[in-house]
C-alpha cells in the first residue's frame, strides 16, 4: 500500500497539460480510443526515463476518458510535462499505443 501512497504522490506533484488536437473532434480522422486492452501498449526508454511508468500511466487514462467524451480522437495527441513543460507524444496506430520523446520519432 504504501507503494501505491508513493506514486499517487509523484503524479499529484507533476504538472500534465493535454494540448489540443489539430483537427476537429468530429472529424472522420479522430476515432483514436487509446484503449491499452485492445491494443498493445508500449513507451519507449527515452519516455520512460523522462517520465516513468505513473506519469505515462496518468497521461493515458487522461486521453482514455477524452476518447470516451468526444467518441475518439485524433492519432497523435500531446502533453506538455513538469514545469519544464517537455513533451511527451503519444501515438495511436493499427497495432499500437506507444508513448515517445518526440525526438524519438
Amino acid at each position: 500500500m504504501k507503494k501505491r501512497a508513493e506514486a499517487s504522490e509523484r503524479i499529484a506533484a507533476v504538472a500534465v497539460e493535454m494540448l489540443g488536437q489539430e483537427i476537429p473532434f468530429d472529424a472522420p480522422e479522430s476515432r483514436s480510443e487509446f484503449d491499452p486492452f485492445s491494443k498493445q501498449f508500449v513507451a519507449t526508454r527515452g519516455a520512460m526515463e523522462a517520465f516513468g511508468p505513473e506519469v505515462i500511466h496518468g497521461c493515458l487514462l487522461i486521453l482514455r476518458a477524452k476518447a470516451r467524451e468526444h467518441g475518439g480522437l485524433d492519432y497523435l495527441q500531446t502533453f506538455l510535462i513538469g514545469v519544464e513543460k517537455q513533451k511527451l507524444w503519444i501515438i495511436e496506430d493499427g497495432e499500437a499505443i506507444t508513448a515517445l520523446l518526440p525526438d524519438e520519432y
